[in-house]
């Protein structure tokens, strides 16, 4: 009978005991878990400055034109003091990418102290020509603003999912689409600053800013201007991007062949005679 009481004590004792470590072991989970979310949560929208170095693009190319007129403006803000203030209201969206260093890096940005999550795995998906200007004038660091935490994410699954919210822009500096999502992720550059120049580009944004089309949120929408000027007017490479050359493109902006592209404020004629 004693043996018996004894055995059944034990079982219990061992019962109890499973218990004790079952709620243990989901504690500690539990605990683990919810610091794992709130430090995703605190990499979500928050500014982090982070090394120009690391950022990487999602195009090919950008207008180098409008690039260096832009690397012009940071160097007044620079002289002015006033360059903090300036890139914080232009913090750059990035989505994390399967990171192939997840030990956090210490850095200083502009005097603000902060933490670099992953090592160089921050894709921008806007201010690509901001970028690529910090990077011509030197300025170390830039704010940006996590829109999407993948880093969690397998390298093929990352890159759909770029395709499919229209992050990336698979077309060459001369506007051919590059089909193929792999071959088109082994051309990326991996820094803003090797960004190949497309003319076209440059023609695109001078063309928005002379009122040739509205602003217009559609994703990559001044590429999407570029490509359909390369029909409509030629870039020389001594003439560059003259006043005539805009204006020729402004005229051709106004016509109802450019109903189709986002921001149009055309007449609707279908006069192109020369302006």
């Amino acid at each position: 009978g004693d043996i018996q009481k004894q055995i059944a004590t034990f079982m219990q004792t061992k019962f109890y005991y499973r218990i004790i470590l079952a709620l243990v072991t989901g504690l500690v989970l539990s605990w683990c878990l919810s610091g794992a979310l709130r430090h995703q949560e605190e990499r979500m929208g928050d500014v982090t400055w982070v090394e120009v170095s690391l950022l990487r693009p999602t195009q090919l190319a950008l207008g180098q034109t409008a690039a260096h007129a832009k690397a012009e403006k940071i160097q007044k803000k620079v002289k002015k003091g006033k360059l903090q203030e300036y890139l914080l209201k232009k913090a750059i969206p990035v989505v994390l990418g399967p990171p192939n260093d997840v030990a956090p890096l210490s850095h200083k940005g502009l005097g603000t102290e902060s933490t670099v999550y992953g090592n160089p795995w921050w894709y921008i998906i806007d201010h690509h020509h901001l970028a690529h200007a910090l990077a011509l004038t030197g300025v170390s660091s830039a704010p940006c603003r996590v829109v999407k935490d993948m880093s969690h994410a397998s390298t093929h699954d990352f890159w759909r999912y770029m395709q499919e919210q229209n992050y990336i822009w698979p077309y060459t500096s001369n506007g051919t689409h590059i089909a193929d999502l792999d071959q088109f992720r082994r051309l990326l550059p991996t820094s803003v600053a090797d960004l190949q120049d497309d003319p076209y580009r440059s023609l695109a944004a001078l063309l928005r800013k002379e009122g040739g089309y509205e602003k217009d949120w559609t994703p990559f929408s001044e590429f999407r201007w570029a490509n359909w000027l390369r029909g409509q007017v030629q870039i020389g490479s001594e003439e560059g991007l003259s006043h005539h050359l805009v204006s020729l493109a402004l005229h051709h902006a106004r016509s109802s062949e450019a109903s189709h592209l986002p921001g149009f404020r055309g007449d609707g004629k279908q006069d192109m005679s020369q302006p």
